[in-house]
């Protein structure tokens, strides 16, 4: 049984291949970045970019608990985000 290459997502079909390269690439530069010390708080806009690509890819696949998840993650990349953007250091 061959999966289908494409994701209907509301009528826009779109190629899973590019789904999993977007997630992986943008999740990835994510953790690099985090884990670093210069461009450290360039790592919550990186994996705030890669979370569509993950609600995507879990709703598609019916992994709710996994979707609940990247719903989460999406939060705390937006407080990541906030937090290092647009608090000021005391």
């Amino acid at each position: 049984m061959e999966m289908d290459a494409h994701l209907d997502m509301g009528g826009a079909a779109m190629n899973q291949d590019a789904v999993q390269a977007c997630l992986a690439l943008l999740s990835l530069t994510a953790v690099t970045l985090i884990t670093g010390r210069r461009w450290q708080r360039w790592g919550h806009v990186f994996g705030l970019a890669s979370q569509p690509f993950w609600l995507i890819a879990t709703w598609s696949a019916g992994q709710w608990g996994m979707f609940v998840l990247a719903l989460v993650y999406t939060f705390m990349w937006c407080r990541g985000i906030y937090n290092n953007f647009f608090v000021k250091d005391v």
